[in-house]
């Protein structure tokens, strides 16, 4: 069997303590990167990871450290990881046990598994069900203080449905199950929910307790006759345990999920961390970090009117649109 190469020394045979310090910087980045990764990219976090291994495994370097990484990735962000860690485990196990083990085979395995999980994770984030607009039918906007701060008004201007703004600021699921009588009261066409992030933040909720209540409003919905559109909400950036909740509803109730990326529009383009932090405020959609700015409002209007257009077709957006 070929050996392991090693990564050379300095020309003068010194080690070149300045490369290293560089690697070790870049690593340092890398992985604190990929632990507040949102979870819509976090399928790609773990690519990049196995993508890198795969290289180091081809140049007959030492390939265990990017897998070990995903490892615990996986273990960290993941609140039931239990397939992908112990087939990641495997792969690991056998690589430190013989370095030298087939390549193809040691390659193979992991990128099986990433596939498994990044289809399971994507699928299902668009509902097969479109439907017809029926004027007069409002559109409902149920949420906590990312809908209160005004989103609901931008939306109302680029779609052709009047739009009702149920959105408090500090509400959770439990908060919102109180409202279904009047929200039912108006016969809505469609309702966006984006709830869920209180749940974690201040009342702590189990995981299954935010399910069972996004369940029920989405029921109760469901059956007066309203469409449902699914804001997915990032929680706890590096540990989450509401990890994939909304994507799992979305699957089983065949829902229009708006992904992440709305939210992470909002948290990056804002003054707390870069890009947001680099450029003039008049870029910015968050001014705090965490909620809509006017600028920000119109672009979650935006991507709401996006998902509402994939469910009613082009007939609810506006002619400006």
């Amino acid at each position: 069997m070929t050996p392991l190469k090693k990564r050379p020394n300095h020309p003068d045979g010194k080690p070149n303590w300045i490369s290293r310090l560089g690697r070790i910087v870049l690593w340092i980045v890398a992985v604190f990167g990929s632990l507040i990764s949102f979870p819509n990219v976090f399928p790609w976090v773990l690519f990049g990871w196995l993508a890198y291994y795969c290289y180091l495994s081809f140049r007959q370097r030492t390939s265990w450290l990017p897998l070990a990484i995903c490892l615990a990735l996986i273990a960290i962000k993941l609140p039931e990881p239990t397939l992908w860690l112990f087939l990641f485990a495997i792969v690991l196990i056998l690589q430190l046990w013989n370095p030298n083990f087939v390549v193809q085979t040691r390659t193979v395995l992991p990128w099986i598994c990433w596939a498994v999980y990044a289809t399971s994770f994507w699928w299902g984030k668009e509902t097969s069900f479109q439907t017809k607009v029926e004027s007069g039918r409002p559109v409902v906007c149920l949420g906590d203080s990312l809908t209160d701060y005004g989103y609901p008004q931008e939306l109302e201007k680029l779609i052709s449905a009047p739009v009702r703004d149920f959105g408090f600021n500090g509400y959770t699921t439990s908060d919102a199950v109180k409202l279904l009588p009047e929200i039912i009261a108006l016969n809505p066409q469609a309702v966006i929910i984006e709830l869920g992030g209180h749940d974690y933040n201040k009342d702590h909720k189990p995981r299954l307790a935010t399910l069972q209540n996004l369940e029920h409003i989405i029921d109760e919905c469901q059956k007066s006759g309203a469409r449902i559109v699914l804001v997915e909400i990032p929680r706890g950036f590096i540990v989450d345990p509401y990890y994939g909740l909304e994507r799992q509803l979305a699957r089983q109730k065949d829902l229009q999920l708006i992904p992440d990326s709305m939210i992470r529009n909002i948290v990056f383009w804002s003054p707390i961390i870069p890009p947001g932090s680099w450029v003039d405020a008049s870029w910015r959609n968050s001014d705090d970090g965490l909620h809509p700015n006017s600028r920000g409002n119109k672009m979650m209007a935006q991507h709401v009117a996006t998902a509402l257009a994939d469910v009613f077709g082009d007939e609810i957006l506006t002619n400006d649109e």
